[in-house]
Order: C-alpha cells, then structure tokens, then sequence
C-alpha cells in the first residue's frame, strides 16, 4: 500500500466537488417535480376547457386565458 500525502487544499476540493455533484442531483430532482407539477396543471386546464365546452360556451379559450 503506497502512503500519498494529503495536500492541505484537496479535502476541502474533494467535499466541494462531492456538495457540487449532490447540488446539481438536487436541482434535477428539483425540475422534474416541477415538470410533473406543471404537466397537472396543464392538463387540469385543459379538462376545464373541455368542460366549458361540453357546457356550450361559445370561446373556451377566452376561459383559458383568464385561468392562465
């Protein structure tokens, strides 16, 4: 077993590069509650488009901008 010596400022840029590596899995996981929540979202307005068309309004996608 061949003994390296630690350099004084490889600690601190091994945790630094581990935080950056956890911050950017964070951040993905992050977006894609963001996407899942958005994709709702859409899709909820879209059944309250169809909605406002099966109940006979004559421009749906009036309602769609005032809810937007």
């Amino acid at each position: 077993m061949r003994h390296t010596r630690i350099q004084p400022g490889a600690l601190q840029d091994r945790v630094r590069s581990v935080s950056r590596r956890h911050a950017h899995r964070l951040a993905l996981g992050r977006l894609e509650w963001m996407i899942v929540f958005y994709d709702l979202l859409l899709g909820a307005l879209r059944g309250l488009e169809r909605q406002a068309m099966l109940m006979g309004t004559t421009n749906a996608s009036s309602t769609m901008a005032v809810l937007v």
